[in-house]
């Protein structure tokens, strides 16, 4: 839907790493605003992930910016997954605080951005995970847990949806790397929203579905299936950035 995409990150340098070397989405947020100031007239959408990296802890972002591409980028490296790598003067000057790259968007390089909500601590151990104490001043500061954030209003699958709605309902099913698989809970909503009686007839045939597959479908085959799920996105290649 879009004909030009691309998957950035942006790092800090240490010059303008924050001060408690926390996430803060502000920033990414005035990015966004600059990128759609520099081209205007593009409808540019994005769906992002805020985290630390595993050795050093530092605050980055990674994100699928949908609408654009960098005309003036230049390739960089090849990694070890055999994806290109690209940097832009362009994205240097729009993000000026540290280190940027630029790479392709495939189903790899979106469940890597989407797989970082799993890497959020709760409960218990939250409060020590994201507590830091600074070795020099003793100061004791709170990091922001990872996060992701995406455009709304509407959402980035919307446009898709509006076209190919036929195809999804009542069929119940979108196609990922030549799998079936449910529809997302976004496309159901709107769905919904569009075609309540239709959705009222749906539901009704998932759950007659669901107990002609009972045994598929209890509570310990599904915390199996969670798990499948969980390691999958775990094995994603790191060196696609």
């Amino acid at each position: 839907m879009h004909e030009q995409n691309c998957f950035i990150t942006l790092t800090y340098n240490d010059d303008h790493l924050p001060s408690d070397r926390s996430l803060h989405y502000r920033d990414f947020q005035l990015f966004i605003k600059r990128l759609r100031k520099r081209y205007p007239g593009r409808k540019i959408r994005y769906y992002m992930a805020g985290e630390y990296g595993e050795n050093f802890g530092r605050p980055h972002f990674h994100a699928c910016l949908f609408g654009i591409d960098f005309d003036d980028k230049k390739l960089w490296k090849r990694t070890a997954a055999n994806s290109m790598l690209y940097t832009s003067r362009d994205l240097e000057v729009l993000w000026p605080f540290g280190y940027s790259s630029i790479g392709d968007v495939t189903f790899e390089s979106a469940a890597y951005v989407a797989r970082y909500i799993m890497k959020k601590v709760t409960g218990k151990n939250a409060k020590e995970h994201y507590t830091e104490i600074d070795p020099e001043s003793g100061e004791i500061t709170t990091r922001k847990p990872e996060f992701t954030k995406m455009s709304l209003k509407p959402g980035i699958g919307y446009e898709w949806l509006k076209q190919y709605t036929s195809d999804v309902y009542p069929h119940d099913y979108v196609v990922i790397r030549g799998k079936k698989v449910k529809p997302p809970k976004y496309y159901d909503k709107k769905y919904k929203i569009e075609n309540p009686y239709e959705f009222d007839e749906l539901l009704y045939l998932r759950e007659k579905s669901a107990k002609l597959n009972y045994e598929d479908n209890t509570p310990e085959r599904l915390l199996v299936k969670e798990q499948v799920t969980k390691a999958k996105l775990q094995k994603l290649k790191r060196n696609l950035t």
